[in-house]
């Protein structure tokens, strides 16, 4: 029985009592401390706990039925050596004492009726020395890691630890520079691809929205910062896949796709999850992007998982990449903008979306929050201005090509739209982007 919850890095102590009132003198005496307190009224009890969760320090009575405090922990001491353990014992019987000292490698140990000072003391006492020794192990491990890769760390044997932890912080300094250097140069990197699928007129001019949105859902949500970060990074590469397509849909609207279209449509989901699969750092960024098409019930693709096996950052980007589709009007006809957008997935929430990223996201953006992160616009021949680059093929209404995607508007540019627009009567479909920083 687990009867208070700290954080997941306080230590866990296991109290184990035949006599309930012993136990909650014990669980009295924890209340001022940070641990995570597991109680047990019998041995058996106190095993079944052991089986089921890591225990850092035991504290035991000696005087049990079926099975006494000597024999459980020298249990316990098998089943999981580095937890440290302290004996709670009412009598004086040298003979009993010395064989736990002996088969349970006990700790130390506490005579009835006890001091909580000196109990509490006993038992914080185990806790930093059993950090201690597993510090000392994971500088040990570290070192001989370090020794083997890098050739730098030529430690002897018989060095103290102190010498042993200088030379391991200083090569671990080192380490980090070069770490924070790669990772500034994976963020460029990943961001210059962004950009290119961006100005390759494939991508939906809405990465950095998607990619801002869903880590303003995950904070709301209290998903990881590992999380976090990858979803940063599936947010602005989820349309990967359609660079590796000869033909991509950007603007048209799915439900009108033919079904040739609309696999190939789909396809892009698992060609960007696969593209990205292939770099073990970016593996958990490419299962974003291959689960967050998939629905709560299993309606989704590309393999139509159902709720327990989408995890809660896929579940994220779905949403809002979806949001964003409902508001341009390209998931479904009759449905485009904010509040035609928010009623769809309302909805289809429970089925779909999982109502606690739905209700997050409404609680985050409103109408105004898509437009003013937009990469790609839909603009009026009016209201173009010099710089802004085309974002898609510019074609007349009888297909022929006028400008190309990338082109950067000039004045020159406009004015010919324009005039052209005037002679022709035709409104031109002209898909823009502001410059990629």
């Amino acid at each position: 029985m687990q009867i208070s919850e700290t954080t997941a890095t306080s230590p866990k102590i296991l109290f184990v009592d035949d006599e309930l009132p012993v136990l909650k003198a014990l669980k009295r005496l924890s209340r001022d401390e940070q641990w995570d307190v597991y109680c047990a009224n019998s041995a058996k009890e106190g095993l079944a706990i052991l089986e089921e969760n890591t225990i850092d320090v035991v504290v035991s009575d000696m005087r049990m039925p079926e099975m006494d405090g000597a024999e459980f922990l020298s249990q316990v001491r098998k089943l999981q050596p580095e937890t440290e353990r302290i004996l709670i014992t009412g009598y004086s019987d040298v003979y009993a004492l010395e064989k736990v000292v002996n088969e349970a490698k006990i700790f130390n140990y506490i005579s009835k009726p006890w001091d909580d000072q000196v109990l509490s003391s006993v038992i914080q006492n185990a806790v930093e020395f059993q950090s201690s020794q597993r510090e000392r192990k994971r500088l040990e491990a570290l070192t001989r890691t370090q020794n083997r890769k890098l050739g730098k760390l030529a430690l002897s044997l018989d060095r103290s630890v102190k010498e042993k932890n200088i030379e391991v912080e200083q090569a671990l300094s080192l380490l980090q520079i070069e770490h924070k250097k790669a990772e500034c140069r994976t963020l460029d990197l990943l961001n210059a691809v962004s950009n290119i699928i961006e100005l390759s007129g494939k991508g939906d001019g809405h990465g950095h929205f998607i990619a801002n949105t869903s880590i303003s859902l995950a904070k709301a949500l209290n998903v990881s910062t590992r999380d976090q970060d990858n979803l940063d990074v599936a947010g602005k590469l989820h349309n990967i896949g359609s660079l590796a397509m000869s033909d991509y849909w950007s603007y048209k609207v799915v439900s009108e796709l033919d079904n040739n279209e609309l696999k190939r449509y789909q396809a892009q989901v698992e060609i960007g999850e696969t593209i990205l699969s292939g770099m073990a750092e970016l593996n958990p960024v490419a299962e974003i992007i291959g689960k967050h098409k998939e629905r709560l019930d299993g309606s989704g693709y590309p393999r139509g998982l159902n709720k327990n096996e989408i995890p809660m950052p896929a579940r994220i980007m779905g949403v809002v990449t979806d949001y964003v589709l409902l508001f341009e009007g390209r998931l479904t006809n009759n449905v485009s903008g904010h509040n035609e957008a928010r009623a769809y997935i309302e909805s289809r929430t429970g089925r779909y979306y999982d109502h606690q990223v739905t209700s997050a996201l409404f609680d985050i953006i409103d109408e105004h929050s898509l437009l003013s992160e937009s990469t790609i616009l839909t603009k009026d021949r009016q209201h173009l201005t010099p710089g802004m680059i085309l974002s898609s093929d510019l074609f007349s209404a009888n297909q022929v090509l006028l400008l190309r995607t990338g082109t950067p508007l000039t004045r020159a540019h406009i004015e010919k739209l324009t005039r052209y627009e005037n002679s022709t009567g035709e409104h031109l479909d002209i898909q823009v982007r502001n410059r990629v920083n």
